[in-house]
């Protein structure tokens, strides 16, 4: 699994301004076909511009999955890696603004989701323990 980043969109859903790679700037960064960005790599965001993110989840395993509980925290000043405990290094929050889509292949095309967004600080409290986050704030 893995998310991808594209910072600051125009109307039309092409980014604007790049990205850098937080391990070595001097290494370029290369967007997906759409145009979004992964790790090592942070797109960058402007105050008032709109990113677009999109998160892949891939059952890598030879039993099918019944069920997966994706967590991903929006960053915001002070806020902590949900594992590690281990700061981020946020220096802003972003709003979120809804308009979820899934898409599947064909194999899954039975799949269904449900999403759920928190304004907690940490909404995830016990994810060493409950990385299904039953407990959510």
């Amino acid at each position: 699994s893995f998310k991808r980043v594209k910072g600051n969109v125009d109307a039309s859903g092409v980014s604007t301004s790049g990205a850098v790679n937080v391990n070595n700037a001097a290494t370029p960064c290369v967007a997906d076909p759409d145009g979004y960005y992964r790790n090592p790599c942070a797109a960058y965001s402007v105050i008032g511009g709109t990113d677009l993110w999109k998160v892949q989840v891939t059952n890598g395993g030879n039993v099918p999955a019944t069920s997966a509980s994706v967590v991903d925290v929006l960053p915001k000043p002070g806020d902590v890696y949900l594992r590690s405990g281990s700061a981020r290094g946020s220096t802003y929050r972003p709003v979120f603004a809804g308009g979820v889509a899934l898409i599947t292949d064909t194999a899954s095309a039975v799949s269904s989701y449900v999403w759920q967004v928190s304004t907690a600080a940490n909404p995830c409290p016990s994810y060493g323990t409950d990385p299904n986050c039953a407990s959510a704030g």
